[in-house]
């Protein structure tokens, strides 16, 4: 376990690293011109935007957040977290509630009085639009769920003494130590058996339909003019849906062997089956039509899938859970028809500022782009089409056909990044004082409350190992993040903190001690290495996993990553070995200790703001990114004096659960 501890927490620094360049900034609203609105996003990942959007330096113009804020020229706000459950968004709307306080166990770590502003959008928007319930079922066990609904639809209540059902429970999974019952079903279940899977599945009906309720109550009190929009659960099943691994289409079909996921027949039934269960869910949300609207994917993605295949194939991400560029296109138009209906938007100046982002996108990324077969994009073509398109599902469906197959080129440099033109006076830099990783999702079973994962301050530990991070910010509205890796630093002090354990570095490196990487992720036949050579392929076009180290310069000119002190020939035999065997080699240690210092650089650019709060405070705001006007940025830092005149620029990453404090 601490194997796994050390590798994750190098994983989540290269995140935070990563996640910089996700980024993009707004500007504040004229309060003069009235016509304009707001909007702000709550909720998973769907409506975050970060899985799904291809490559991901587009997120902005793909997600349906971004294209609802820039074709409408109103602020769209963005607070969504991925892995949201509907009790965690109860928590995260509840944080300046003082009965809620006494809750939280380090009030500094979530405090929302930031340049951030999360709760003075809720306070002040226009619309309330939240897309959530999805992983109210997913992160329980969804095969169990999916299984146990089939085998009852098939034997009726006698379901639980089939011995296919039976089989499932006698599974070694459902033998580990690590499996645990929920605490709401503790007095049902004292272990997996027939029955715990529909179990599961009423009580995340049942405990969402309290906690909807509880949402909605909060919002209305934080706000009690807005409109409040849910945006309901699609069904994601296809051929290709890695939702449907192959223990899943297994048990499945064991159950009832017509629901064969290698057939087009079976591939239908289970989409039925998981559309059955999904509706399930999307309806509890009618109890509470007199409080909010209700934004239809579901019936919405159903109906281009039934109407072709091919395009609702088109509809999931590749991962078969998020939506895909195509998906959120989708869901734009939706939304912006509902909002239209309800007489919050107009579709005229929508449809052709829609159109005028689509032609943008295809002169930027497209122009002599490429296929496989070496065919040149034919962007006068692609460009009359779209220009001439006169709706936003005629433009949609003539950009995505257009670009089928071509391979969009990147920025040549995020240093090129627009920005507001507000900079430092004199270039800054900070230093690394503070960096804590807290569980932004909330742990209880219909309580509030709010778990700290780690209550020490790792910026010590990372000091006491030889590391060091700063930040600079440059008058020309540039930055640079810098981490230093003095890595024989790190193993000599490495070795002096597991001496109180008895072990060393190269004992846990070692191949027979050491971190087997294998272990689901998402989905039961993806693990760790599947998990990241599956996004890196999809996010970065052109990545090439059989050259790593070159890859690595997509990083930088897409995200501003960029690493140094690591020869590439080395390391690609490394990623080579860890790619075919799914582990760490039997020499990891001998190779670590080759290493002299690594430095790991993030750019970028930035833009100051001033922000105003709800309650009248003002804050000083770095957005950090490229700058897009009216749309809401992935990471803001907040620059503030403490009492001892000490000047802080403060990142808080809800995604990760992470909280990063730099000083001068």
């Amino acid at each position: 376990m601490r194997n796994k501890f050390l590798f994750i927490l190098v994983c989540v620094l290269l995140i935070v690293c990563l996640c910089v360049g996700l980024t993009s900034c707004n500007k504040k609203k004229n309060a003069k011109d009235e016509k304009i609105t707001s909007i702000v996003f709550l909720g998973d990942s769907i409506a975050e935007g970060v899985a799904g959007p291809a490559p991901l330096q587009e997120r902005v113009n793909y997600s349906y957040y971004g294209i609802l804020g820039q074709i409408n020229g109103i602020e769209a706000h963005n607070r969504s977290v991925s892995g949201y459950q509907t009790l965690h968004l109860l928590d995260y709307i509840n944080r300046d509630n003082e009965d809620y306080d006494a809750f939280l166990d380090n009030q500094e770590m979530v405090n929302e009085e930031t340049a951030s502003l999360t709760q003075t959008y809720i306070r002040t928007a226009d619309v309330i639009h939240i897309s959530i319930l999805g992983n109210d079922l997913l992160q329980f066990d969804f095969p169990i769920m999916i299984m146990e609904l089939l085998a009852k639809k098939t034997f009726g209540d006698s379901y639980t003494t089939q011995p296919a059902v039976i089989a499932e429970y006698q599974d070694a999974r459902f033998q580990a130590e690590g499996y645990t019952i929920i605490p709401p079903l503790q007095d049902q279940f004292d272990k997996p058996a027939p029955g715990y899977g529909l179990a599961l599945y009423e009580y995340a009906k049942s405990n969402a339909t309290v906690v909807v309720g509880k949402i909605i109550d909060r919002l209305k009190v934080l706000n009690p003019k807005a409109t409040i929009i849910f945006q309901n659960v699609y069904n994601p099943i296809d051929a290709h849906a890695e939702l449907i691994s192959a223990h899943t289409a297994a048990l499945l079909k064991s159950v009832d062997s017509s629901y064969d996921f290698s057939t087009e027949a079976g591939v239908a039934k289970i989409r039925a089956l998981t559309g059955e269960m999904i509706y399930g869910l999307d309806s509890i949300l009618n109890n509470f039509t007199d409080k909010i609207t209700i934004a239809d994917a579901y019936h919405t993605f159903d109906a281009v899938y039934n109407a072709d295949k091919e395009w609702g194939e088109e509809l999931i991400y590749v991962d078969g859970v998020h939506p895909s560029d195509f998906g959120h296109a989708v869901l734009a138009q939706m939304n912006e028809e509902l909002l239209v209906s309800m007489g919050k938007l107009k579709m005229d100046e929508a449809v052709t500022n829609y159109k005028a982002l689509r032609m943008e996108q295809l002169e930027r990324m497209y122009t002599n782009s490429k296929k496989a077969d070496n065919t040149t994009f034919n962007i006068d073509a692609a460009l009359a089409g779209v220009n001439a398109s006169t709706s936003m599902q005629e433009i949609t469906y003539t950009y995505f056909n257009a670009i089928k197959g071509y391979t969009p080129k990147l920025f040549s440099s995020v240093l090129t990044g627009k920005t507001n033109g507000v900079a430092y006076a004199q270039e800054t830099t900070y230093d690394l004082s503070t960096m804590y990783m807290y569980t932004p999702l909330a742990r209880g079973f219909g309580d509030s409350t709010f778990e700290i994962a780690l209550e020490f301050n790792l910026a010590d530990i990372l000091s006491q190992l030889g590391c060091g991070a700063t930040m600079k910010f440059k008058t020309n509205n540039t930055f640079e993040i810098q981490i230093v890796l003095d890595v024989q630093s790190v193993i000599a002090n490495i070795n002096s903190l597991l001496t109180v354990l008895s072990t060393d570095i190269d004992t846990i490196l070692e191949g027979t001690n050491g971190m087997d990487l294998r272990g689901s992720i998402m989905s039961e036949d993806m693990d760790i290495v599947d998990f990241v050579l599956f996004y890196a392929s999809n996010m970065f076009s052109g990545f090439d996993e059989q050259d790593f180290a070159g890859s690595l310069s997509l990083l930088k000119n897409s995200l501003g990553v960029s690493i140094n002190g690591v020869d590439s020939t080395k390391l690609n035999n490394l990623i080579a070995y860890i790619i075919e065997n799914h582990k760490l080699p039997d020499d990891m240690s001998e190779r670590i200790k080759g290493l002299q210092t690594i430095t790991i650089n993030v750019e970028g650019v930035y833009s100051m703001v001033q922000c105003k709060s709800y309650t009248g405070k003002t804050y000083n705001g770095i957005y950090i990114g490229q700058y897009y006007e009216n749309v809401s940025p992935f990471l803001i830092a907040t620059q503030y004096v403490d009492e001892n005149n000490k000047e802080h620029v403060r990142f808080q990453i809800e995604i990760l659960g992470v909280l990063m404090d730099f000083s001068k």
